[in-house]
């Protein structure tokens, strides 16, 4: 019964209620976005693309990562049965490889938004160009570094 009250509470708290709320937000968005006529149409077209792919990005790399942390608690509770050892050691290396796609979702948002954006590209080359010539450039004698 533990086991069942734990993995309920866990999965309610650390993946439907985030999962719920940053749906209802993008939601609420989405809304907003097709309600509004003053909002240019290939505009809202591009957002209402970055939120589907936010979602489903959200979700490809969070719901594997549940599934198998609850199949692998299952799974050290078959184990301590002496039941399904094989399927045990499967379950467990799927379940740490599945916390990689947690941490990459993290990674790969930026990414997203990053692609959305045409500004943002030329705003990096520009100021790696800046930071080239920044390094390039002979440094400074003491004397011409100005104080605060």
């Amino acid at each position: 019964m533990f086991f069942s009250k734990t993995t309920a509470f866990g999965l309610s708290l650390g993946f439907c209620l985030p999962f719920l709320i940053a749906l209802g937000c993008y939601g609420h968005v989405i809304v907003v976005l097709c309600r509004t006529n003053t909002t240019d149409k290939v505009l809202k077209q591009k957002c209402l693309k970055l939120l589907f792919i936010l979602i489903l990005l959200y979700s490809v790399c969070y719901i594997p990562y549940h599934v198998l942390k609850n199949l692998n608690l299952w799974s050290r509770v078959l184990l301590n049965q002496r039941l399904c050892r094989e399927w045990s050691n499967g379950v467990y290396i799927a379940h740490r490889i599945s916390r990689g796609l947690v941490c990459l979702n993290s990674a790969l948002n930026p990414l997203v938004y990053l692609h959305g954006d045409e500004n943002i590209p030329a705003q990096l080359r520009r100021l790696l160009q800046r930071a080239r010539q920044a390094a390039l450039r002979p440094s400074s004698t003491p004397s011409q570094v100005p104080l605060m």
